[in-house]
Formats: C-alpha cells, structure tokens, sequence
C-alpha cells in the first residue's frame, strides 16, 4: 500500500510528527512542489523521519505535484547551470536542493512527473540528483541564496570544501573551521555579526555541534559509516516589529516567546536581526550514542547527561572529548540564544535563560516525537543589537 505525504508550505515539527507516519504502508509517495518548504527548526526533523523509513524498509518515492511546471532534460544539460538559482530557474522545487532533500533523492526509488521529456522516473531521479550536487560541489559544498545557506556533507564527502583544513576527510581544527566559517555566517542577509566577541561564542557553539555530528552522528552502532547526506543550515531572519512575531507560521509558540521576551526585557528592537544555525545529521541520536552505563537511565536522563561535563562514549584523556555539548551550551547561554534540541525521539526547546549551572534540565520540558533516530540542534539569537 503506498501513503501520500504532501509537503506543503511551512511544514511544521507538529504536523510532521502527526502526519509522517507510515503504519502499515510499504511505500511512501513524496508529493513536492514550489510551494513545499519548512517551518524553523523543522527540517532537522524531517530529516530523521526520513531515516526511520529507510531503517524500516519503507520504499520512497518523490511525485511533483500536478501544478508544478515540468523541467526539460536540455536545460539540466546546459554548462551554465552552476549556481543554486540555476537549479530553482530550471523548475526543481526549492525542497529538494538542501539536506532533506537531496537525502530523499538518494534513498529515493524515482521521480514521478518531474520532466516534459523524460518518461522513466529513475533517470528523472539521476538527472536531478546529479545537477543539484554538481552545483554543490562547484560551490565548496555550499546550496542557497543571501537568506539562507547549506554546508553539506555527504559519506563521500564528509567535509565542505569552504571548511576543510588539511585534508577531505578529517573534521578541521578549531581555528581553522572558525575562520572560516565566519564569514560564511556573516555573508548571508544584509547584517553582519556584531562583535568579535560574538563571532567567537557563535564560533564555538557551530564548531562544538558540528564535530560531534561529524564524530557521532555520521555512524551507526557499529560504527559504520551512514551513507547520505548531512550538515549545516545558516539562516537569516528578519522581524520589523513585535506584532509581526505572533504573524510568522515559520515560528512555533517557543520562538515566538523567546522573541517577545527578547524585545520586552533584553532591548531587542525593530531593526535587529536574527541568525539560526542548525546542524543535523542521520545518526543514532545523541542521547543513545553515550556508553553503556547510561542504559539504565530514561531518554530524558541520557540526554542531560550528553550535555554534561566530561560525558563522552570515548576513552577519557582522548582530546577533550566530553567537552563539547557542555561548551556549547556556555556559548548559547552568553549570545543570549533560544537552543533547540532534537535527539532521535526527544524534542526539547531552552530559551537562554533555562541554561544557567552546568546541567540542562530535560525532563521538566520535552516532547516526545515518533520517530527513534536523527539528531538536529539549533540556536537561533540576535545577531545584531543597537
């Protein structure tokens, strides 16, 4: 039995989580169109959604919706398509050119409807996979606009270009994956990061987040490489006005709250601006990648304990594993940021006002999603104040 699952505009962790469900159904139809996109924080999401189909054996497939124009197989041939408008003018939705996907592409069985020329849907997934990670790699491993910007990696490509240090496939040290991601985040919408004290906090929480992906969350069990796609999503926002908050279906009532508190009590105003950085991989979920003395404990529990001090599933004195998750945490709590947390079946939301002392309490404040799998972090803070 095939399910149908149309992403519609602004597609939220709610309705994903009540609607992305697979049940008895061993196939599930994809149905995209130029008006599919997500709300904030939610592709992470959906992204581990994705992950449980495959981990089950669901079949995919991806239709383009009735309304959406057909691309022509001349123009996805042209030698100038190299940039990510390229890919939108040709008529590919929007959706599919960033992590989720292109993870759909990958794992998909074909692509229903999409050409005007191209009968087989199984080439139609070859065309449009191959074009949108041509320009992927044409661009250091970067997809999107002035708004909004992917880092993408893939099992074969583990780090983007515009972030690599030495060599393609070790995570680049600290002050090499600083420098250069900094003006990455800054060239995206008109504002620039404030202040070199911040460029440093936000720095460090992208750094900390992305190594522990790249160690942890591109894995399985065993500790075998996950093929598919993962990475980093840089985002701009910009609200003119209080009243413009409560008017944003991107927004979920968390982030809501946390901005008007912003302008109510931290001197937010109309003409600041806001970034998010989301990181989000396929893996395990942080919380069920800590050692075996933590089985015994709730899901909430294991995930407090991944954000503590010196918790690590590697051997003590490697580095400074165990220190990441906690720095981070310092580092969202100083940009005065709202952090948003999704471990396999775990959501949670913590303004930075939740993340005083050095434990972050789960158990008092967590959804439960159905889904087991995938992991997506985000911080979302003013990136300039007046």
């Amino acid at each position: 039995m095939k399910k149908i699952i149309n992403i519609g505009p602004k597609t939220s962790i709610d309705l994903i989580s009540k609607n992305w469900i697979a049940d008895d159904n061993d196939e599930l139809v994809f149905v995209v169109s130029k008006a599919s996109s997500f709300a904030l924080f939610a592709e992470g999401v959906a992204l581990g959604y994705l992950q449980e189909f495959l981990i089950s054996g669901k079949r995919l497939t991806i239709k383009f919706h009735k309304s959406s124009k057909k691309i022509s197989l001349s123009s996805l041939q042209d030698d100038s398509v190299n940039s990510y408008i390229n890919i939108v003018n040709l008529n590919i939705p929007e959706i599919l050119c960033g992590i989720f996907g292109l993870q759909l592409i990958y794992k998909s069985s074909g692509i229903y409807e999409a050409f005007s020329d191209v009968d087989d849907p199984v080439r139609a997934r070859g065309y449009i996979g191959s074009i949108i990670w041509k320009v992927v790699q044409n661009n250091k491993g970067q997809l999107g606009d002035g708004k909004s910007r992917y880092l993408i990696c893939r099992h074969d490509y583990r780090v983007p270009a515009v972030l690599r240090g030495r060599d393609a496939l070790t995570f680049p040290a600290s002050d090499v994956f600083r420098s250069k991601i900094s003006p990455v985040i800054g060239s995206i919408g008109d504002e620039k990061i404030s202040s070199v004290d911040a460029k440093t906090l936000v720095g460090s929480w992208i750094y900390h987040i992305a190594e522990n992906a790249f160690e942890h969350g591109s894995v399985d069990a065993n500790d075998n490489l996950l093929n598919g796609y993962s990475g980093i999503l840089i985002q701009k926002i910009a609200t003119p006005n209080k009243a413009a908050i409560d008017k944003r279906e991107d927004l979920d009532d968390e982030s809501k709250k946390y901005l008007h508190n912003l302008y109510q009590n931290h001197g937010f105003k109309n003409t600041n601006t806001l970034t998010v950085l989301t990181v989000m991989d396929c893996g395990r979920g942080i919380h069920n990648t800590l050692p075996e003395k933590y089985k015994s404990f709730s899901d909430e529990e294991r995930l407090e304990y991944a954000f503590m001090r010196g918790v690590t599933r590697h051997k003590i004195g490697e580095g400074r594993s165990g220190y990441g998750l906690f720095d981070s945490i310092r580092a969202a709590r100083k940009l005065n940021a709202l952090l948003v947390v999704c471990s396999a079946n775990i959501y949670s939301v913590k303004s930075f006002e939740d993340l005083s002392g050095d434990t972050v309490y789960f158990r008092n404040k967590v959804k439960f999603l159905s889904k087991y799998t995938g992991s997506s972090l985000s911080i979302i803070w003013p990136s300039k104040t007046n």
